[in-house]
């Protein structure tokens, strides 16, 4: 009797140690993962740097039509991504054809921000490429849905860059802009920061109520103009020259006299003739002065 219990209580406790061992293992490979995740996360988080170079290109997706230049953090067709078939995102136009992305007439004009200033970021050379709806698209439906400035500024550069003066350009006609751009959170979740001046997909979504549409594809050309700050310095080539300041009008009518004076003998023959004619002056009275003096 007594060895069978004892045969139980062994049982039970290896039972017993097992579970802990199994529990302890499960518990080490959830710290692991954990600790995993933490170092990804941390990895992905990247800190704004004022004294940095960046990048900035125009994107926007159009409706129908699947003609694009996306993101540049898009995993599959931005900077690097896995999907170009060979295309080079810094300076092609895209759409998603039967045989993966094919390159469409137009040509990206990025930027390099390398510091605070005035840039312009373009889309040139479009021709028409965007004006057609390929085959079993609707013409009327197509849109641009989306259009922003990607940059790959990070996302912590939100609260300390500030984009102003945006303008809009679509074959070189101004396009009106809502008051307020945004920075769409979805991109500060990729870990980077970019601007959204249309995206009709967050139309009616509180502040971007007002997000408009461009119902006529552009034709040849987008341009988006700003003004970034931020940065610990100026980027000369980025900031426009200041105007030489217009003389004053004493400092113009002072110079013009002078000019006029040289053109006709100049002024220092005449103060020389002056100079000369009271010398002589001051010599003959000093001569009157001398014979008055001996007469007495």
């Amino acid at each position: 009797m007594r060895k069978s219990l004892k045969k139980v209580a062994a049982s039970v406790l290896a039972a017993t140690l097992a579970l802990t061992v199994v529990a302890s293992m499960g518990s080490t490979a959830d710290a692991v993962k954990k600790s995993k995740k933490a170092k990804k996360a941390a990895e992905k988080v990247v800190a704004f740097d004022p004294a940095g170079t960046y990048k900035a290109s125009v994107g926007f997706q159009q409706t129908e039509s699947w003609r694009f230049h996306d993101e540049i953090t898009n995993k599959e067709t931005g900077l690097n991504g896995s999907d170009l078939n060979g295309l080079n995102y810094e300076t092609d136009v895209m759409r998603s054809g039967d045989n993966g992305v094919e390159k469409i007439d137009g040509t990206v004009e990025g930027v390099e921000l390398k510091g605070n200033g005035t840039y312009t970021a373009k889309i040139t050379g479009l021709n028409g490429s965007l004006d057609t709806a390929p085959e079993g698209a609707v013409q009327d439906q197509m849109k641009i849905a989306m259009l922003y400035l990607t940059t790959n500024l990070p996302a912590d550069a939100k609260d300390k860059v500030q984009f102003t003066d945006v303008s809009l350009k679509v074959d070189g006609s101004e396009v009106t802009l809502p008051e307020k751009l945004f920075i769409k959170p979805e991109t500060l979740k990729d870990g980077y920061t970019s601007l959204y001046l249309i995206d009709t997909y967050a139309k009616g979504q509180g502040e971007y109520a007002d997000s408009p549409e461009l119902a006529m594809p552009p034709h040849d050309s987008i341009e988006i103009t700003f003004t970034i700050s931020g940065f610990a310095n100026d980027n000369p080539e980025a900031v426009p020259a200041t105007p030489t300041p217009a003389p004053k009008q004493d400092d113009a009518t002072s110079a013009t006299s002078a000019d006029e004076d040289d053109s006709e003998g100049g002024s220092s023959v005449n103060a020389g003739v002056i100079a000369g004619i009271v010398g002589a002056v001051v010599v003959v009275a000093g001569i009157v002065v001398v014979v008055t003096r001996k007469k007495k």
